[in-house]
């Protein structure tokens, strides 16, 4: 059975559904779903969510409500250039402690970050080294966005306003990528908790590995686990396999919350700058070693989808993702992903 975050187990891969080559038709650079070529749209027929588009899979056909169209307009504001849209003062005063002069990682001034937490400027509940990897996420995102050029789609600075580091909970469990991930997607579905209050409910609901004398090993989760935290949540939530990187910014591009079980290792070695201890953390793991991706945006040039932009809970938020890199590590590792959207009003 696959487990997130941590977990020895050798991922068992059962496709949901009959799988198909590899070979893909051409699809139009917006990635409208069309019916008759793209995968993505087969696989939501079989889960009663295209043509008809079925909302509760447990009711007979006849009975059950229609669910959103997944290509209905978007239900969020695209990303502006900044010429449209400058700093609000507040980011400003968030920017103020965030030394770039270190290069990319930059720095922080924890002693001004305490000072803006008391002013109600900053959040109490993470600390100035995280909100520090959020500001400069940020202020990457909106300059590779001012590049005539280029489109950013998705909402990857509503999500990096959400990160949070995977072990930086005060429950216990470390190993908790994909809690974490599921945390920050529901965030963005308008469903919000801390990250305290989320591991505690998973434990408490039985959602997430706890097993072991050590609780800082707790925290695994396979994709049904997550799934069923965010029903619990009230969120529509499904799990899809054998899907290609098109799949992915189609629904990204969409607003949902997408995220991707990619090898570890694959990805590790197409990182720049990772943390050491993130690179000895991973090789101690057996092969291959899963991790959780929440994709949270696409990156196209003169129309063609390049990249994305991704939230890693173990490392940063807004990481930027070459779409080769991508199908490496996770669509040619079985290209499976769990998404979520907000409940439909008329749904049970």
């Amino acid at each position: 059975m696959e487990r997130f975050g941590g977990g020895h187990e050798t991922p068992e891969f059962r496709p949901a559904f009959e799988v198909e080559p590899k070979t893909k038709p051409e699809t139009a650079p917006n990635h409208e779903l069309a019916p008759e070529h793209n995968k993505l749209e087969r696989r939501l027929g079989h889960l009663g969510l295209s043509g008809a588009r079925q909302h509760d899979l447990a009711q007979p056909p006849a009975e059950r409500p229609a669910a959103p169209d997944v290509s209905s307009k978007l239900d969020y504001e695209p990303l502006k250039r900044s010429s449209d849209a400058r700093l609000a003062p507040k980011d400003h005063a968030m920017t103020a402690f965030v030394d770039d002069s270190s290069g990319s990682s930059g720095s922080q001034d924890d002693g001004a970050f305490r000072l803006l937490q008391k002013i109600g400027l900053a959040p109490a509940d993470v600390t100035a080294r995280d909100y520090t990897k959020r500001i400069i996420a940020e202020k990457r995102i909106g300059a590779l966005n001012d590049y005539p050029d280029v489109q950013i789609g998705g909402r990857p600075l509503e999500a990096v306003k959400v990160w949070n580091r995977q072990d930086h909970n005060h429950v216990g469990p470390k190993n908790t990528c994909g809690l974490e991930n599921t945390r920050e997607m529901a965030a963005l579905q308008g469903v919000e908790r801390t990250p305290d209050e989320h591991v505690q409910s998973a434990i408490d609901q039985g959602l997430c590995k706890t097993d072991g004398e050590d609780k800082a090993q707790w925290g695994g989760t396979t994709r049904d686990q997550q799934i069923a935290l965010l029903k619990s949540l009230g969120l529509d939530a499904y799990k899809l396999d054998d899907m290609g990187v098109e799949d992915v910014a189609a629904l990204v591009d969409k607003g949902y919350g997408v995220a991707v079980d990619v090898d570890a290792h694959e990805m590790i070695e197409r990182y720049d700058k990772l943390p050491e201890r993130l690179r000895s953390a991973s090789e101690a793991h057996p092969h291959p070693h899963r991790h959780s991706l929440y994709i949270t945006g696409t990156v196209k040039f003169e129309g063609k989808l390049v990249g994305f932009i991704a939230n890693d809970p173990t490392w940063k938020p807004g990481v930027m993702i070459d779409i080769d890199d991508l199908r490496t590590c996770w669509e040619q590792q079985g290209g499976r992903m769990v998404w979520t959207r907000t409940r439909p009003k008329n749904a049970p």
